[in-house]
């Protein structure tokens, strides 16, 4: 009675380990087969049927019934391999067929059992569904192909730097817009071919490219003749798995033109500016619509208001109401091509009421195109000049009169 009580025992328990092995197998995420050396699928695990779609008992003595067709010669040349070689596991992705039709892509890792004499007895496989890993990593890869034909087709430079700003590659156009080989620049810190003024900006600025973000700045880079030229610099960092920082990419656009006539335009503007601040007579730019844009201290005295007051009003609110029309006819003129400039005296009101005599200076400046840009006045006090004018006529008549007067006597 004991011994039926053992074996009983045993039974049991290897009933609930089997059971724990069925659930076990028909719960994990990978599929368990056992093949004959002659690829002969001799029992597959309960879980294929929740993976790829198929019951064990469709499967079970098919021969590469899994393997999709176009991937099947594939599939046999790499079991007959292992099989035949003294190779213990081998592992390889293949693409399985699944019940439905459709196809998985499947990792596939065996493990070859043999007998005592080496002889091969049977092939322990597990196979995972890899399919959304695969497309990523083909999604990754087509990514990388198209990101390396823009940056070798762009026309800005391109560069990939590590985590310390070393150049790892560099596109070709670094050879047509900087002179160099990339061979000359791989391995090479960044800061090299800043030109030194610029640097301490440069790393400041790379600061925020650490942190995650965009960073864009302007720097001279040196070229191999050792010249500089400006350039457009955007840099942002390059991410690996995890968001583990792996280095930088930085896109360099020639802006070297373009920053010359910057500076020119500058040097120009601040020459105006100094031109119009230091000038005794009143100056402004007036828009094509009569608009104030600009006034010097000069004119601001002449009609005795600010700088502000100005610029939101006309020239016609500081003109005498007499010469706003004669102004505007002048201004047509020079608009229709008559001229680039012309000179009359006129009438400006000052705050307090009185008149202020100036010659008035008006010259029409327009663009490389030949299209009107604004127009840039000159207002030269004549107010003393006038008046002694006007006294002289005044004391000329009176004389005339009296002359008259006495003839007639």
């Amino acid at each position: 009675m004991y011994l039926a009580h053992l074996s009983t025992g045993r039974e049991q328990r290897l009933v609930e380990g089997e059971q724990r092995l069925r659930m076990m197998l028909d719960n994990t995420a990978d599929v368990v087969l056992r093949s004959a050396p002659d690829g002969t699928l001799l029992w597959a695990s309960p879980s294929l049927r929740r993976v790829f779609g198929w019951d064990p008992d469709d499967v079970v003595g098919t021969v590469f019934r899994l393997t999709s067709s176009q991937d099947r010669r594939a599939a046999r040349a790499a079991f007959t391999d292992a099989v035949l070689t003294q190779r213990s596991e081998y592992t390889h992705r293949t693409i399985v067929a699944c019940a439905d039709g459709a196809q998985r892509w499947a990792e596939t890792s065996s493990t070859i059992v043999r007998a005592l004499d080496g002889t091969v007895e049977s092939v322990v496989s597990s196979i995972r569904n890899v399919t959304a890993q695969v497309e990523t990593e083909q999604t990754l890869a087509q990514r990388e192909q198209q990101y390396r034909l823009l940056a070798e087709n762009a026309t800005d430079a391109v560069f990939l730097m590590d985590s310390e700003w070393v150049i790892q590659w560099a596109s070709p156009t670094v050879s047509t817009q900087f002179g160099y080989e990339r061979d000359e620049l791989l391995g090479r810190h960044r800061l090299d071919f800043v030109h030194f003024e610029d640097r301490r900006n440069v790393v400041e600025n790379q600061l925020r490219a650490v942190s995650g973000q965009l960073e864009r700045h302007e720097e001279r880079f040196a070229l191999k003749s050792g010249d500089y030229r400006w350039m457009d610099v955007a840099i942002r960092p390059f991410l690996g798995v995890g968001a583990q920082m792996l280095g930088y990419i930085a896109a360099l656009r020639d802006i070297d033109q373009e920053v010359h006539v910057r500076q020119a335009l500058g040097r120009s503007e601040r020459t105006f500016r100094l031109a119009m601040d230091g000038a005794a007579e009143g100056m402004a730019v007036v828009g094509l619509h009569r608009r104030f844009l600009e006034v010097n201290h000069a004119l601001c005295r002449l009609v005795g208001r600010d700088p502000v007051w100005l610029s939101e009003r006309d020239e016609e609110d500081v003109l005498h109401p007499d010469d706003v029309e004669p102004a505007r006819q002048v201004r047509d003129r020079l608009l229709g091509g008559r001229g680039d400039h012309e000179t009359r005296p006129c009438r400006l009101i000052h705050a307090d009421g009185s008149i202020v005599w100036v010659t008035h200076a008006v010259g029409l400046l327009r663009d490389d195109d030949g299209l009107p840009l604004f127009f840039v006045c000159q207002y030269q006090d004549i107010t003393k000049p006038q008046r002694v004018q006007a006294a002289k006529t005044a004391h000329s008549a009176v004389k005339t009169d009296a002359h008259r007067r006495r003839s007639d006597r």
